[in-house]
């Protein structure tokens, strides 16, 4: 019998085996392979292409937006996932009716094409779309949305909008995953609000905060299809980013160029994400 268990088990575990391979594979061969002919590439040059790219002044641009971009975008979309989850988490400890219906809204952004994105924030922001035509009519200056540095705040509107609702069930996990009898005898020994936010709940979902600002950093760049949809290949200089840096050096063939900028990008992202996953004590115990 225990001879019959042992071969059932190493059989699973051949299966299993067998079927990750498949997906190491996919990686390794779509992922792994041309990122290191790209890195190979920007040193193999007969130029030194970091030195060369450095010295352009659109990349300067796209690197110096991504970064404000990210700066801005990470700490309000995770004070955004945060209260939205702890207003949530709230409603469903009242078991207020509805509340699914509620979470769904939340979610729903998520579903939408980002081509249906686009259209509507064109129909809505063009120069002579719904919202200019409302300030129209009540004799106010028009205001140019999508092609001035007002573009920067639709764009970052879009990125808040379309990740929020992921980071907050996220965020709905981790206050759920809490022990609420610490929380209780904060309250009997006189804690306020803030205190036991601060003290309690914060360094409890400090885990799920660090993958919450992760998925933040990913939608940031994912963020460019909507911006390519509105504002094409170059945009106004206040969201002109590291894609559409990339994007305009792969139309015009510039493979080293290329390949430099997407090295120092997946640098910078594996930086943040080095620093992020420090903060975390569990992880910097295993390294």
């Amino acid at each position: 019998m225990k001879k019959m268990t042992m071969k059932i088990k190493y059989k699973n575990k051949l299966y299993g085996s067998a079927f990750a391979l498949v997906g190491i594979f996919g990686f390794v061969f779509f992922y792994m392979y041309p990122f290191i002919i790209s890195i190979n590439r920007t040193f193999s040059a007969r130029t030194n292409q970091y030195t060369l790219l450095f010295s352009s002044e659109a990349f300067r641009l796209a690197l110096k937006n991504t970064l404000e971009f990210i700066g801005i975008g990470i700490p309000i979309l995770y004070v955004l996932s945060l209260l939205t989850a702890l207003a949530m988490n709230r409603l469903y400890s009242w078991k207020v009716k509805g509340r699914g219906i509620i979470l769904a809204f939340h979610v729903l952004p998520m579903l939408i094409p980002s081509a249906v994105v686009a259209f509507f924030t064109q129909v809505f922001l063009e120069r002579y779309g719904v919202v200019n035509g409302v300030l129209s009519n009540f004799n106010l200056s028009t205001v140019d949305w999508l092609y001035s540095s007002k573009a920067f705040i639709v764009l970052m509107m879009i990125y808040l909008w379309k990740n929020y609702g992921y980071c907050m069930i996220v965020m709905m996990g981790g206050l759920q995953s809490i022990s609420f009898d610490s929380i209780e005898a904060a309250k009997i020994e006189g804690a306020g609000k803030f205190t036991i936010l601060r003290k309690i709940i914060l360094p409890q979902i400090k885990t799920y905060s660090i993958f919450t600002c992760m998925m933040g950093i990913i939608g940031i760049f994912k963020v460019f299809r909507e911006s390519y949809m509105m504002f094409g290949n170059y945009p106004d200089k206040s969201i002109y980013m590291l894609q559409n840096f990339m994007n305009n050096c792969f139309y015009s063939l510039n493979y080293n160029r290329l390949a430099t900028a997407s090295t120092i990008m997946i640098g910078i992202f594996s930086l943040f994400v080095l620093i992020m996953l420090y903060q975390d004590n569990e992880w910097r115990r295993k390294v």
